[in-house]
């Protein structure tokens, strides 16, 4: 898809102090609208389904094509490595739920909140999945991350079955998705009221964040931390990713940011990050508990020579079921929760635990006192602090 920059430069470039976001969400919402969803006059045009139901079932994926179905999806599978983060995003579009048949793995090793809030979904698929596999739970719209497209996605498509692919890497493709999702599954008010959530939650920092001059603003550095054969390794995203936005829009200056120049997870050296030499670092964990990388710091002589050490500011990000440093639906609660650590005093009226219950009532419909008493406890106990 198109970059925004490249569709309304003169739009983004004139308007001040407002979050590139929310510019974005008044763009793509107006695209919606007007457009059906794209500004793309090459795609073809589409018409209700042939099924009765007068409304149209087409929107464009990640990768730029054009998914038209001739009825309302009943049987839909979302499957493949990294299926997380696509099921997060449709499952958003609630009356759709009960049409998921089966699922991938979404488990990424701190839990699985889909055996909690998707528990009639006993078909889980496994990452390795083919496409024959799936094909044999028939279903009639299958959702992928776009980097499963050529191992399974296509040879789906051979088999006739519509393939929608989502990348979601970034805010302004998690965003824009979103909206397509929507026009894919004729709900263009539910993502309207989406993204109407996101916008209101985003402006709630972007509004005392952007007005910061420079000075005040901490050099921050997120790692994400990984152990294989007893080795760990740290690693720092992309400049475009979401943990970059995280990091910039709270208020915070991510100083990997110019030397990201992969455009996947990057090695980097201790040398690198001593370097750098960072007022805040945040380990980020998505297989394991972020605390256990904490006390082999703790144990490192090089780690103690770091400001962020000697300052007490070398902490975890929070997870609950799902670390919230990824572009899932909790990168807006990861936004809210680094905001109020990085200035806390512009934030005194922010209460996370509040924002936790409201998140997940307002976007999963989840008042269960159980339930969130759990969310409440996984998040508090994600949280350490090397003192």
């Amino acid at each position: 898809m198109k970059q925004m920059s490249e569709l309304f430069p003169i739009v983004i470039l004139r308007i001040k102090r407002l979050s590139i976001l929310t510019v974005i969400f008044g763009i793509l919402l107006s695209m919606s609208v007007f457009a059906g969803g794209t500004a793309d006059s090459s795609l073809s045009p589409v018409s209700p389904s042939a099924s009765g139901d007068n409304r149209i079932y087409s929107g464009i994926d990640s990768l730029g094509n054009q998914v038209t179905l001739d009825k309302r999806p009943a049987s839909i599978v979302i499957a493949g490595k990294a299926t997380l983060i696509p099921a997060d995003a449709v499952v958003l579009f609630e009356s759709y739920n009960t049409s998921i048949k089966a699922l991938g793995i979404t488990d990424q090793g701190l839990g699985d909140f889909y055996r909690l809030y998707l528990s009639d979904v006993k078909d889980r698929l496994p990452h390795t999945v083919s496409a024959e596999e799936i094909a044999g739970t028939s279903p009639d719209l299958v959702i992928i991350k776009d980097r499963n497209y050529n191992s399974i996605g296509k040879q789906l498509e051979k088999l006739g079955i519509p393939v929608f692919t989502m990348y979601l890497e970034s805010p302004e493709d998690y965003i824009e998705e979103i909206i397509e999702l929507g026009n894919l599954f004729s709900e263009k008010e539910t993502a309207r009221n989406i993204t109407d959530l996101y916008e209101k939650w985003l402006e709630t920092v972007s509004s005392r964040t952007e007005p910061l001059s420079p000075e005040v603003k901490e050099d921050v550095l997120l790692l994400y931390a990984n152990s294989s054969d007893g080795i760990t390794s740290f690693q720092i995203p992309p400049a475009s990713w979401i943990q970059t936005f995280i990091t910039r829009e709270a208020g915070g200056n991510p100083v990997w940011a110019d030397s990201a120049a992969s455009n996947n997870w990057q090695l980097v050296s201790f040398e690198q990050i001593s370097a750098w030499d960072p007022d805040r670092i945040y380990i980020i964990s998505y297989k394991t508990p972020a605390a256990a990388y904490l006390e082999e710091i703790e144990q490192s002589a090089l780690w103690k020579n770091l400001s962020a050490y000697r300052n007490g500011f070398i902490s975890t990000f929070p997870a609950d079921f799902h670390n919230w440093a990824q572009p899932d639906t909790r990168w807006i609660l990861g936004l809210q929760w680094l905001a109020k650590e990085l200035h806390p005093e512009l934030f005194a009226d922010l209460q996370i635990e509040t924002q936790i219950s409201s998140f997940y009532k307002d976007l999963y419909n989840i008042d269960d006192p159980a339930v969130i008493e759990e969310l409440l406890s996984r998040f508090s106990s994600s949280l350490k602090t090397i003192e």
